[in-house]
Protein backbone atom coordinates (compact mmCIF):
# COMPACT_ATOMS: atom_id res chain seq x y z
CA UNK A 1 0.00 0.00 0.00
CA UNK A 2 1.13 3.33 -0.78
CA UNK A 3 0.06 6.44 0.32
CA UNK A 4 -0.18 9.59 -2.12
CA UNK A 5 1.68 12.43 -1.57
CA UNK A 6 -1.61 14.32 -0.24
CA UNK A 7 -0.98 12.38 3.14
CA UNK A 8 1.94 14.17 3.94
CA UNK A 9 2.71 17.85 5.13
CA UNK A 10 4.52 19.95 3.62
CA UNK A 11 7.54 19.48 5.98
CA UNK A 12 6.81 15.10 5.10
CA UNK A 13 6.78 16.41 1.57
CA UNK A 14 10.47 17.88 1.25
CA UNK A 15 12.32 15.70 3.38
CA UNK A 16 10.80 12.69 0.92
CA UNK A 17 12.15 14.90 -1.99
CA UNK A 18 15.37 14.87 -0.01
CA UNK A 19 15.42 11.21 0.81
CA UNK A 20 14.66 10.34 -2.76
CA UNK A 21 16.83 13.13 -5.00
CA UNK A 22 19.49 11.05 -2.21
CA UNK A 23 18.69 7.92 -3.91
CA UNK A 24 18.69 9.03 -7.55
CA UNK A 25 14.85 8.50 -7.61
CA UNK A 26 14.34 11.24 -10.28
CA UNK A 27 10.62 11.05 -10.64
CA UNK A 28 9.82 10.70 -7.17
CA UNK A 29 11.00 13.62 -6.37
CA UNK A 30 9.82 15.70 -8.91
CA UNK A 31 6.59 14.59 -7.76
CA UNK A 32 7.08 15.13 -4.03
CA UNK A 33 8.21 18.78 -4.89
CA UNK A 34 5.23 19.73 -7.21
CA UNK A 35 3.20 17.99 -4.93
CA UNK A 36 3.95 20.38 -2.19
CA UNK A 37 4.41 23.14 -4.65
CA UNK A 38 1.00 22.89 -5.64
CA UNK A 39 0.47 23.44 -2.37
CA UNK A 40 2.67 25.65 -0.69
CA UNK A 41 4.11 27.84 -4.05
CA UNK A 42 5.95 30.34 -1.88
CA UNK A 43 8.33 27.38 -0.61
CA UNK A 44 11.82 28.58 -1.48
CA UNK A 45 13.53 25.52 -0.60
CA UNK A 46 11.02 23.23 -2.93
CA UNK A 47 11.63 25.75 -5.99
CA UNK A 48 15.67 25.44 -5.24
CA UNK A 49 15.93 21.49 -5.38
CA UNK A 50 13.65 21.37 -7.70
CA UNK A 51 15.39 23.45 -10.01
CA UNK A 52 18.57 21.49 -9.44
CA UNK A 53 16.74 18.45 -9.63
CA UNK A 54 16.11 19.67 -13.31
CA UNK A 55 20.07 21.10 -14.10
CA UNK A 56 21.34 17.73 -12.99
CA UNK A 57 18.56 16.05 -15.35
CA UNK A 58 19.95 18.02 -18.04
CA UNK A 59 16.26 19.68 -18.36
CA UNK A 60 17.84 22.43 -18.09
CA UNK A 61 21.13 24.63 -19.13
CA UNK A 62 23.37 24.86 -16.34
CA UNK A 63 23.93 28.76 -17.12
CA UNK A 64 20.37 30.55 -18.82
CA UNK A 65 19.30 34.23 -18.48
CA UNK A 66 16.94 33.88 -16.50
CA UNK A 67 14.63 36.74 -15.16
CA UNK A 68 13.20 36.60 -11.55
CA UNK A 69 9.89 39.06 -10.90
CA UNK A 70 9.91 37.58 -6.75
CA UNK A 71 11.70 40.13 -4.61
CA UNK A 72 12.85 38.75 -1.45
CA UNK A 73 12.58 40.61 1.45
CA UNK A 74 15.69 41.89 3.06
CA UNK A 75 16.47 41.25 6.50
CA UNK A 76 19.69 43.10 7.83
CA UNK A 77 21.74 40.26 9.67
CA UNK A 78 24.73 40.59 11.70
CA UNK A 79 28.38 38.44 10.64
CA UNK A 80 29.30 36.64 13.24
CA UNK A 81 32.61 37.89 14.67
CA UNK A 82 34.26 37.53 18.38
CA UNK A 83 35.31 40.18 19.95
CA UNK A 84 38.28 41.90 19.28
CA UNK A 85 37.95 40.47 15.23
CA UNK A 86 39.02 43.13 12.94
CA UNK A 87 37.26 41.04 10.21
CA UNK A 88 35.52 37.28 9.78
CA UNK A 89 37.31 36.77 6.41
CA UNK A 90 40.86 37.31 8.04
CA UNK A 91 43.07 33.87 7.61
CA UNK A 92 45.92 32.71 10.14
CA UNK A 93 48.87 33.64 9.48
Amino acid sequence: MTLSDTHFTDNELFHLAIAAARQQQHEDTQRHLKTLLARNPEHAEAHYLLGTAYVSLGMMPRRSSVSFSYKAPVKSTTIGCQMGDSSPFQTAA
